[in-house]
């Protein structure tokens, strides 16, 4: 899902003339979820469908078919546990959990044989797992049997099947398993343009945290501070059309001297520190690196609540900063006037 807020019709009064500074970027909020493996999905979703079969036939007093669970677990372990595995053992461990998994679906069908409203045995969320580990089988059955491991909207958790493996390439981590989201940051408030549980290009975000910034204020934004990953073609003709600075190295032949040009580069990038501020400030001290909420209503929830409480704190400092500079210039008023009394 990825939330835009709706742009403004153009059937209405035209912009005002481009006024203030915004930087925009983007990053991953990871969720609390174990580092995923195919064995370790296979045997979540095994476990899970075997509490499903104890519910079927504890409702419907039916005898409990063979599951196996306890071999199934032992052959689970014995590739867990191992230090180093060969892909060998670890796809022929993967081949068990997959045909456990495939004999406790069949094993629910049977059960479930010819009842069309299944609410008087499972919950919603009984159903809810049922229908994702369903889903998990076809994936994990696709790339076990095509020998690859790339598979379109792959699910890394049943518990939380809504979050995606997105590749960043950065150092420490690979891949992050969580939320994208885009930022803007303007008079040191933060705004939460884009949230999306999908990777995808961040440089559709400066058009979307443009706009929403006409929205707010009546008029685009005299420049945008943001790094490499935006400065395409599409936006730089975008941000030209609309009287847009967009700060970053320019094509074709320089028309301002290496030091003019080096100079403005660093001052954007000075101005631009501020966003990776907002975002070490929000994951070590807020824990917007460890979402442990499950759902996906209710992990989106908390990162908003972040980010209001990261615009809170800044209005707090605003406002304490105002206090003490007034305290101190009425202070030095009384002194001067008072100095000699003393």
């Amino acid at each position: 899902m990825i939330i835009e807020h709706n742009q403004p019709k153009r059937d209405e009064e035209p912009p005002d003339e481009p006024q203030g500074t915004i930087n925009i970027d983007a990053t991953i909020v990871e969720q609390d979820i174990t580092y995923p493996t195919d064995l370790k999905i296979l045997n979540d979703s095994r476990e899970k469908l075997e509490e499903i079969i104890d519910v079927i036939c504890f409702k419907t007093h039916q005898t409990k078919p063979r599951t196996y669970r306890c071999v199934a677990r032992r052959d689970f372990l014995n590739t867990a546990k191992k230090k180093n595995c060969s892909y060998k053992e670890i796809r022929k461990s993967n081949g068990k959990q997959l045909s456990y998994v495939y004999r406790n679906l069949k094993h629910i069908d049977n059960l479930l044989a010819g009842r069309i409203n299944l609410t008087p045995l499972l919950n919603r969320h009984q159903l809810k797992y049922l229908q994702v580990i369903q889903t998990v089988f076809e994936q994990q059955h696709y790339m076990y049997k095509n020998r690859t491991n790339k598979v379109s909207d792959r699910i890394v958790s049943i518990h939380q099947p809504h979050v995606r493996p997105m590749v960043r390439g950065k150092a420490g981590s690979l891949v992050e398993f969580g939320s994208k989201i885009g930022i803007a940051i303007h008079d040191g408030l933060t705004f939460l343009d884009t949230l999306s549980w999908n990777n995808y290009n961040e440089a559709d975000d400066l058009k979307v945290s443009a706009e929403n910034y006409l929205r707010r204020n009546s008029c685009y934004p005299a420049k945008i501070n943001a790094d490499q990953k935006y400065m395409t073609r599409e936006n730089r003709n975008w941000c030209k059309e609309r009287g847009i600075h967009l700060a970053g190295k320019p094509l074709g032949r320089r028309a301002k001297s290496e030091e003019e040009l080096r100079k403005e580069l660093r001052q954007s990038a000075s101005e631009r520190n501020c966003v990776e501020g907002k975002f070490g400030q929000a994951k070590r001290r807020y824990s917007m690196d460890n979402i442990k909420a499950r759902l996906k209503a209710t992990s989106e929830s908390m990162i908003g609540a972040i980010v209001v409480v990261l615009n809170l704190i800044r209005l707090v400092q605003q406002h304490v900063y105002y206090f003490v500079k007034t305290f101190y210039f009425l202070f030095r008023v009384f002194y001067q006037k008072n100095m000699r009394y003393f």
